[in-house]
């Protein structure tokens, strides 16, 4: 962008009046889009360990601020896991009711 600025005289007297008039807004759109690589974040790796998460209060937060595809997959999940639960289940009492049976 600073090259553009620079050579500013080169261009046609539209183009130089145009860009001229928005160069502040030039300015805070790079700002903006600026990704920030210093600042000071606090993360601690194991409070974002997936075992430690409130899934009911993840829930409420997603639904509070509108994350429908997020709440979706949360729910996706969820099913599959209660799904994977009750099969794991099935198959344990089922082992045990075919082990009773050789008593």
């Amino acid at each position: 962008m600073e090259g553009v600025y620079e050579h500013l005289a080169e261009l046609s007297p539209q183009i130089q009046e145009k860009l001229a008039n928005d160069a502040e807004q030039a300015a805070l759109a790079k700002k903006l889009a600026t990704i920030v690589l210093d600042a000071p974040v606090k993360f601690e790796e194991f409070e974002a360990e997936i075992g430690k998460i409130d899934r009911k209060e993840l829930k409420k937060v997603f639904e509070k601020f509108g994350f429908k595809s997020l709440l979706g997959r949360l729910e996706k999940k969820e099913a599959v896991r209660v799904q994977t639960q009750s099969s794991q289940k099935t198959s344990e009492d089922k082992n045990n009711s075919g082990q009773m049976n050789l008593l």
